[in-house]
């Protein structure tokens, strides 16, 4: 092995600017075996390391590793990685930033009025989310927005709609409250229509 190691930091995850749970993936070409591979994340006095040496060698390799953020939930971190061969040590060419988001939204209060075959919507979160709902008892479920992140966070994060459903029948509905990180808070009802 004659080459350093190098590596593709734009096929990092997660990315500058993004959301982080502990779910990391570093891209990188190392052709040599590798002695030591570290990831190194967090605040500048509070940084912690995670041995990934296990990752494999090779042109255009993805290595992923999961890590416990719970001491850094709601705070900004940073992180890169330092790979080691027997000719060098090459740190990742940039720090990248993150925010670290682990706690899902809370439906502080949820009720539903059923008028005929329509259905009014009270959703009271403790933060601005995107609210959806699926009706399981459709022939093909699917998430349909109830309410957007925007619309919520403008109505002092209460969502409040109308939505029409299929007569005649029982409904199987899951409601989920989803912040910008995709933690979520599900509420399953059941209804008549």
């Amino acid at each position: 092995d004659s080459k350093e190691p190098k590596f593709t930091p734009n096929k990092f995850s997660p990315r500058k600017g993004k959301y982080g749970k502990g779910e990391f993936t570093i891209a990188y070409t190392e052709e040599g075996a590798i002695s030591d591979m570290t990831l190194f994340y967090g605040i500048p006095a509070n940084m912690k390391n995670f041995d990934m040496s296990y990752c494999e060698v090779g042109k255009s390799q993805i290595c992923s590793a999961t890590v416990d953020l719970t001491d850094f939930d709601g705070k900004s971190i940073q992180y890169y990685v330092e790979l080691s061969d027997n000719i060098a040590t090459t740190k990742s060419p940039t720090v990248t930033n993150v925010l670290i988001d682990l706690t899902p939204p809370i439906m502080e209060d949820f009720n539903f009025l059923v008028d005929d075959n329509k259905v009014e919507f009270h959703v009271d979160l403790d933060s601005a989310a995107t609210v959806l709902y699926k009706d399981l008892s459709d022939k093909k479920p699917a998430w349909k927005k109830l309410c957007s992140e925007s619309q919520t966070k403008n109505n002092n994060n209460i969502c409040h709609n109308v939505k029409k459903f299929k007569k005649n029948t029982t409904h199987d509905v899951i409601i989920r409250a989803e912040d910008r990180a995709q933690n979520y808070v599900e509420r399953e009802i059941e209804f008549f229509t």
